[in-house]
C-alpha cells in the first residue's frame, strides 16, 4: 500500500516555497539597497551643499580678511600723514607768527615814539597781509580736511579770471619780495569759467606760493588763456627745479611719502582737490631752469 505524500510535504510546493523566499529575500534586498542609494544621494547632497557653504564663509573670509589688511595699511598711511603733517603745520604756523610778531613789534615801537611815518603805514600793512594770509591758510587746510571726509560740497560759479588774478596779486606782490622775487600775471580777454573758486584759489595759491619757496632772485609767471576747449592756468617760476625723482613722487597720488616736505603737502592737497572740480594738472621741470605747472580746467 503507497501512503501519498501530503500537500505540504511534496517537492513542488517545496520548490515553489524556496522560489517564493528567494525573491521575498532579494526583494528586501532590493528595497534595502534603494534606500542606501537614496540615503547616500541625500548625504551627498548635503556635503554638496555644506561644502558651498564652507567655501562661500572662506571666500567671505578672505575678503574680510583683505579688507582689514586694507584698512590696516590706510590706517598707518593716515598716522604717518598725521604726524608729518602736524611737522608741517608747525613749522608754517611758526614761521608765519614769528613774522607777524616781528612785525606787531616794531608797529608797537613806532606808536609808543609817536612815529607816524609811511613805514608806519607799510608795517601795518603787512601785518594785514600776514594775518590775512596765516587764517586763510588755515581755512584752506580746514576744508582739504573736509574734504577728506567727504564732506565738502561743490560750489560751482562764474568766475572772473581777471579778477581772480588781481586778488591773487594783491597778496603775492609783496610776500614773493622776501626771496627777492618778482612775480607778473596776465590773462587773456574773456576769461570767465564755471568752477568751485574756492578750490581753484587752493590750487593755484599753493602753487604760486611753492614757485616762491623754491625761486630766489627770480620770477614767478601766472597766465590764463583758453585752449582746445579748456581754460588753462599755467604757473612758471624761474627757480632750482625739481629733480625727476621727486616730480614722479609728486604725480603719484596713491602712495603716502613719509618724507614728504612743505612743497610736498602742497602737491598732495593740490592732487586730493583736483578731482572735486575735475581739473588736470600737467608738470615739467628741469633742473637749474625751473617748473612750469598747468592746470586745465575742462568748459561747463
Amino acid at each position: 500500500m503507497i501512503i501519498q505524500k501530503k500537500w505540504h510535504e511534496q517537492l513542488g510546493y517545496r520548490i515553489l516555497m524556496a522560489l517564493f523566499l528567494m525573491g521575498t529575500i532579494f526583494a528586501l534586498s532590493e528595497l534595502r539597497l534603494r534606500f542606501i542609494r537614496k540615503q547616500n544621494k541625500a548625504l551627498e547632497l548635503q556635503v554638496s551643499k555644506r561644502t558651498a557653504e564652507l567655501n562661500q564663509a572662506l571666500q567671505q573670509l578672505k575678503i574680510t580678511i583683505d579688507e582689514l589688511e586694507t584698512s590696516q595699511k590706510d590706517l598707518r598711511k593716515t598716522n604717518e600723514l598725521k604726524d608729518r603733517l602736524s611737522s608741517i603745520l608747525a613749522h608754517d604756523l611758526k614761521s608765519s607768527i614769528r613774522f607777524t610778531s616781528t612785525l606787531s613789534s616794531h608797529l608797537y615801537k613806532k606808536l609808543i615814539a609817536r612815529d607816524y611815518s609811511a613805514e608806519l603805514a607799510e608795517i601795518a600793512s603787512e601785518l594785514s597781509k600776514t594775518t590775512k594770509g596765516t587764517y586763510e591758510f588755515i581755512e584752506e587746510f580746514l576744508l582739504w580736511i573736509s574734504s577728506q571726509k567727504g564732506g565738502y560740497k561743490i560750489n560751482s560759479e562764474l568766475l572772473n579770471i581777471e579778477n581772480f588774478f588781481k586778488e591773487l596779486q594783491s597778496f603775492f606782490d609783496e610776500v614773493v619780495k622776501l626771496n627777492e622775487n618778482e612775480i607778473y600775471f596776465s590773462v587773456e580777454k574773456d576769461g570767465e569759467i564755471n568752477t568751485d573758486r574756492q578750490i581753484l584759489k587752493i590750487i593755484v595759491r599753493n602753487l604760486i606760493d611753492n614757485a616762491n619757496k623754491y625761486t630766489n632772485n627770480g620770477k614767478v609767471y601766472v597766465t590764463g588763456r583758453r585752449q582746445d576747449g579748456k581754460y588753462i592756468i599755467v604757473v612758471r617760476d624761474t627757480g632750482k627745479g625739481i629733480p625727476a625723482n621727486k616730480l614722479e613722487k609728486l604725480m603719484r597720488t596713491d602712495e603716502y611719502d613719509s618724507s614728504t616736505t612743505s612743497r610736498g603737502l602742497g602737491y598732495q592737497i593740490i592732487m586730493d582737490l583736483k578731482h572735486l572740480i575735475n581739473v588736470t594738472i600737467d608738470i615739467e621741470s628741469e633742473i637749474g631752469k625751473g617748473t612750469t605747472v598747468s592746470v586745465l580746467i575742462p568748459e561747463k
